[in-house]
């Protein structure tokens, strides 16, 4: 989607529409952005959860 928006940008010279797609390109990205940190929060919370679940896990010889 914020390729679309990229391209739309390049294509349209009318000051207002650029304007205005600038601003919905910049809201996508950082949507995409928050997007993506909440989802490196969720991984780090997994690694952590497993570290400590194996911790408890009893050593098998």
């Amino acid at each position: 989607m914020i390729h679309f928006y990229e391209k739309l940008m390049i294509e349209c010279d009318y000051p207002d529409v650029n304007a205005f797609v600038r601003e919905l390109l910049e809201e996508k990205s950082r949507i995409v952005l928050h997007i993506n940190q909440k989802l490196n929060e969720i991984r780090a919370r997994g690694q952590v959860s497993e570290g400590i679940i194996s911790s408890f896990e009893p050593d098998i010889i």
